[in-house]
């Protein structure tokens, strides 16, 4: 049996005195607290900087504070699953994201504005991020490379944490439900002097689940786990303010692993995660809109797998991920009608696993980025951008966009975005040195390889025919050149393993319509109805994408009823059926396995029992939409629980 893993919470826990002094303040965000997203709300993401919703060159969707509270999610993956363009794709190590029919790891995920690390097959853990921290989530489709650089090919999503208060607060919330499902959260909020401050503290745990009672090993993590917070905002004169946030995660995953021969392993995956920013603001004359950040992530993997019985199969590895980033952004009022936008940006990442093949990389990137804003006659807005990144590791790419809005009347709002996205290639891709002795072969990186690349286009309209209606649409397509993919044609090594290995291979494009309608129809509530269509295309293969539904509808709907306390939020998903390909190793595929379309169907009811108390409960995959092989989500299960704000 292998020994425990080497770590223990009580020596990370001895970090975070230090942390939390570093963290006297936290990162800059607007906030809006709303029944549904306000023309005059004020978004960051499409510009990088603030820009009321009404304005915003980009078309950026807003998931506010009250529609996070009324969904009940538990995590940023739970309140995007079903919604409309969105696709949270659920495995055993983590749930991920796709936009326009790209993978996870072609959508950029930030916290404030700032990229975080802990990458897993590609793609960044959404269930990471607990809902009590964030205050909102800005989705911008589309590439948007010209602005943040590598992974932004499909998009970026942004988690917009919840700013600090002046005033004494103090938030709990406490639940427990299915699956042993259990959670309990709390938030303490005031001011000292021109200190605000703001502290998060969460821990939730579920059990792991099967789908399949007649074999041993389960199809779902298990898990428990811990995150604290610090978020402060310090006023040191009228022209000097400094920001800061400090997050801490500690989160143990378990299941049970069963093979065709007999052997049944304990599954232990260890995750640690903790990131210190620092934003402080100046106003000079000469630089009114100057800002700077630098923040530092750390992503902790611990993996352990327990042969029962024996000890001759265990396996433990670690991999350690760090990322340190300066940046600097001046805009520039230059009259009314020009803005100027130019910023730079240095990053030192590091990747230490057993998984490479020198066991350790590291890697240096650069950038620096421009985009010019020009409103003519107050009805028309052009904004090219322009962004140049340097990587020690692959070299330069520079990824251009041009954006323009048109608003003919009030009511009518046109958008037209082309722009280029890249991915680099990742460590693992890169340097992974990756065997397989009971099937006899080896997976290794390719340090030639070059960046994916995309040309974006995306056309739009929003129109608001009256103040209880808006409909949104949009065409895209993205135009995808060296993929990186597994080599399907092996070598063989002295040993006589087969060898496979990552090349730039692929080629390929997505396109589609996304359309959503917001009614107004009653007060207090809101119905929100989309659908989506979504064509893929292998150029190298000649067949559908993976795993893309052609077909989703969705139906979201929130009501208020302020007289009574009473709210009901219910959001229904419907995803048609999926192609998945039965690749062997080193076999074409001929034909695809179409998995069976699914409905989503989640259900939250509160009702306040005081001022300061509500009570609630929520089911969720009520439909019990799970599937052994192709949907491997929990099951359907309800929770119940009470908030109490003070």
């Amino acid at each position: 049996m292998t020994s425990p893993l080497p770590w223990s919470p009580a020596a990370s826990l001895a970090t975070l005195p230090l942390a939390f002094t570093l963290a006297m303040a936290p990162s800059s965000h607007a906030s809006a607290q709303s029944p549904a997203p306000q023309l005059d709300e004020v978004v960051v993401t499409g510009t990088r900087s603030e820009r009321l919703l009404s304005e915003a060159p980009v078309a950026t969707e807003v998931i506010s504070r009250s529609e996070i509270e009324l969904s009940g999610a538990l995590d940023a993956a739970e309140l995007l699953a079903g919604r409309a363009g969105v696709e949270v794709i659920t495995r055993l190590n983590g749930a991920g994201v796709s936009l326009q029919g790209l993978n996870p790891e072609h959508v950029l995920i930030l916290v404030d504005g700032k990229r975080v690390t802990g990458r897993v097959n590609g793609g960044v853990d959404l269930s990471r991020f607990p809902i009590e921290s964030i205050e909102r989530i800005e989705i911008v489709r589309g590439a948007t490379s010209a602005l943040y650089g590598s992974e932004a090919m499909g998009g970026v999503i942004n988690l917009i944490t919840r700013n600090s208060e002046p005033k004494l607060a103090f938030e709990t919330q406490g639940a427990y439900g299915g699956l042993n499902t259990g959670l309990f959260s709390g938030t303490l909020s005031g001011s000292l002097g021109n200190l605000r401050n703001r502290f998060t503290a969460a821990w939730r745990q579920r059990d792991s689940y099967d789908l399949d009672p007649a074999t041993p090993n389960t199809n779902g993590n298990g898990y428990k786990q811990v995150t604290l917070s610090h978020d402060g905002d310090l006023t040191l004169d009228e022209s000097t303010r400094l920001k800061t946030r400090v997050d801490y995660l500690f989160r143990d995953q378990t299941g049970i692993d069963a093979y065709a021969t007999g052997a049944i392993y304990d599954r232990l995956n260890r995750t640690e995660t903790l990131s210190v920013s620092l934003d402080p603001e100046w106003s000079f004359a000469a630089f009114p809109k100057l800002r700077m950040n630098a923040y530092y992530n750390l992503y902790r993997d611990q993996f352990l797998q327990d042969q029962r019985g024996s000890n001759a199969l265990d396996s433990q590895s670690q991999t350690l991920d760090q990322l340190a980033q300066i940046n600097l952004q001046d805009e520039r009022i230059l009259t009314d009608n020009h803005v100027l936008t130019t910023g730079a940006e240095i990053a030192y990442e590091t990747l230490q696993t057993e998984r490479l093949a020198t066991g350790n990389a590291d890697r240096v990137r650069g950038a620096v980025y421009t985009q010019d804003e020009w409103s003519l006659l107050d009805q028309l807005m052009i904004v090219p951008g322009l962004r140049l990144d340097t990587d020690s590791r692959y070299g330069s790419n520079l990824a251009p966009k041009v954006t323009l809005k048109y608003d003919p009347w009030q009511q009518l709002t046109l958008r037209a975005n082309v722009g280029g996205g890249f991915r680099a290639p990742d460590f693992k891709e890169l340097f992974m040195s990756f065997e397989n002795p009971s099937v006899g072969y080896q997976v290794v990186g390719n340090p030639d390889l070059r960046p994916e690349t995309s040309m974006s286009t995306n056309l739009g309209l929003e129109w608001r025919p009256a103040a209880w209606s808006n409909l949104a649409l949009n065409v895209y397509r993205n135009d995808v050149t060296n993929l990186i993919q597994t080599d399907m044609t092996p070598s063989m090594d002295t040993d006589g393993r087969l060898r496979y290995r990552y090349v730039n291979v692929a080629s390929a494009f997505t396109q589609g319509v996304e359309s959503t309608l917001q009614l107004k129809p009653l007060d207090g509530l809101i119905l929100e109805p989309g659908y989506m269509f979504t064509d893929t295309l292998d150029k190298t293969l000649n067949r559908p994408l993976e795993g893309r539904p052609r077909h989703r509808l969705s139906l979201t709907t929130r009501y208020q009823h302020l007289a009574t306390g009473f709210s009901g939020y219910v959001r229904a998903a419907y995803h048609s059926e999926r192609p998945f390909y039965s690749d062997a190793l080193a076999q074409p595929v001929e034909t695809a396995i179409m998995a069976p379309g699914y409905t989503l169907l989640e259900l939250r009811l509160t009702k306040s029992i005081s001022d300061q108390v509500s009570v609630f409960v929520q089911g969720d995959n009520l439909l019990n939409a799970s599937n052994l092989i192709y949907l491997p989500i929990p099951p359907a299960t309800v929770l119940a629980g009470l908030t109490a704000r003070f």
